[in-house]
């Protein structure tokens, strides 16, 4: 579940039984108290800590993600309960903290006793809409004096609205609340502060370097690849392995992109290193698109060919879970986490070349138009009816400059990135089209018994490949143009 709640420092004197009574149309009522024990683990260097990640025992395994939150006042995290022995960190949860821990030791590194004091506020129908509580907490850590400190949470329930938390942080602020917290309560008893990220990836500004730019390419793949890791090993939602998969292309493109200002061998292995994961994703990616599409159509079939499109469909489902355990399994093996290693190693400072410390502007440019001039060649030389493999050929030289353009939009400008809207629409109804090649290759090879069915799904993506086929030309002929790419020029 996702966890989302503020807290507070809580200041000498501050009496939570103060909280009980009308709250609005509601009330705040006492709703009991807990003795907590938790033991947390973690890497003797807090790589989990740094990197939005907690793993605890009490009274059961728990994993905890942090999740992006445009409030500054709210912590947004997933709660993953896992089943296991106390003292033993279960292979769910070191899969879920993996891409943060990148094969380092994960050890006992506090041990939190807190007395909770909670409250319930309550709406006016009479539900609870958050509990506030008031915790009590004192942190033993190895080798070091305990660490004591008092402190206010307000967690929304699971159906509360953003808009219940403000009154209850008003209603705390008047009784003397402390100031925000921003960091998780391991934080606090490690007395590290605020913890920062274990990948910064910095702004551009200014008269950047070659090498600002593709530093800046390189660490927000490899951030995102690594942010979105546990999604793929959740697998609760298919955007998630997208996500992951976009990550892995892109930063092997750009390594490609940009090799003038890098290490030709250095970046030549790590997008070696990249390939066996960015397969394992691809497989599975395209079994979730495929699904999708599919799915979508089924019930165009009709009887009684449906219900042999359905059992079509339970095909692809068990497909699909083989390939998500091959790609679970390929990030359980050793050189995974040695990538892991090497992506980290990239973000924070790749191996450059002499080229890269030359202004970016405009030999960073250059670059993004080679691969831009592929594609028009590429174009000129199609046929009026191109066959499914030249298209498919297209849509990959068109994705490697939306990369390109996208990473040097920052010195490009507003241009530069109407230009990748430009090409990434390109690229949709491209892949639009493979798509439905793929769904058609898939679906000739299904049993004979289900022919029938696998006929008409057949004819469907056959008719959705023809639109997109028709309509790639138009949209081309909107992205070519002097207005959109005269900033390649300068």
């Amino acid at each position: 579940m996702l966890e989302r709640e503020a807290k507070f420092v809580a200041r000498d004197g501050f009496d939570p039984t103060a909280l009980v009574g009308v709250f609005g149309d509601g009330e705040i009522s006492p709703a009991g108290e807990k003795h907590l024990d938790a033991v947390y683990y973690d890497t003797e260097d807090v790589r989990l800590l740094r990197g939005g990640v907690s793993l605890r025992f009490r009274d059961g395994w728990m994993v905890k993600l942090a999740q992006p939150t445009d409030r500054p006042d709210l912590m947004q995290r997933m709660e993953i309960p896992i089943a296991g022995p106390e003292g033993i960190v279960p292979v769910a949860a070191l899969d879920l903290v993996r891409s943060s821990a990148r094969g380092a030791d994960l050890v006992p590194i506090a041990r939190l006793f807190t007395n909770r004091t909670i409250f319930a506020v309550r709406d006016a129908s009479g539900l609870e809409v958050a509990e506030i509580v008031f915790d009590r907490v004192v942190a033993e850590r190895p080798d070091e004096d305990p660490v004591e400190f008092d402190e206010i949470e307000v967690e929304l329930a699971e159906s509360a609205p953003l808009s219940a938390l403000a009154p209850i942080i008003e209603r705390l602020r008047e009784m003397g609340a402390g100031p925000a917290v921003l960091v998780p309560k391991l934080a606090r008893a490690l007395g590290v502060g605020l913890v920062p990220t274990a990948l910064v990836v910095p702004e551009l500004e200014g008269r950047a370097t070659a090498g600002d730019v593709v530093q800046a390419a390189i660490g927000g793949s490899v951030r995102r690849f690594l942010e979105h890791v546990p999604a793929v090993i959740l697998d609760e939602d298919p955007e998630g392995v997208h996500q992951a998969r976009v990550a892995t292309r892109r930063l092997r493109s750009d390594l490609r992109t940009f090799r003038r200002f890098l290490d030709r061998r250095w970046a030549d292995e790590l997008r070696v290193d990249l390939r066996a994961v960015t397969r394992l994703l691809g497989a599975l990616r395209d079994l979730d698109v495929l699904k999708m599409h599919l799915a979508a159509v089924v019930d165009e079939v009709p009887e009684p060919e449906r219900r042999a499109a359905e059992v079509i469909l339970s095909a692809l489902d068990a497909e699909r879970q083989d390939a998500h355990q091959a790609v679970v399994q390929g990030f359980r093996e050793p050189e995974f986490e040695v990538l892991l290693d090497s992506l980290v190693e990239a973000c924070d400072g790749p191996e450059f070349s002499e080229a890269a410390s030359t202004p970016a502007d405009p030999i960073v440019l250059k670059l993004a138009r080679k691969p831009w001039r592929k594609v028009q060649s590429s174009v000129t030389e199609l046929p009026d009816e191109p066959r499914p493999e030249e298209l498919h050929r297209l849509r990959i030289l068109v994705k490697r400059a939306r990369y390109a353009v996208e990473a040097v939009a920052s010195i490009g400008g507003a241009e530069a990135e109407e230009f990748a809207v430009r090409l990434s629409e390109l690229q949709d109804v491209l892949g639009e089209h493979q798509d439905a090649i793929v769904a058609g290759a898939w679906l000739r090879r299904r049993d004979p018994s289900q022919a029938s069915a696998a006929g008409v799904l057949i004819g469907l993506e056959v008719a959705r490949a023809g639109r997109a086929a028709e309509g790639w030309r138009a949209l081309w002929n909107s992205a070519d143009t002097s207005q959109l790419t005269e900033w390649l020029e300068r």
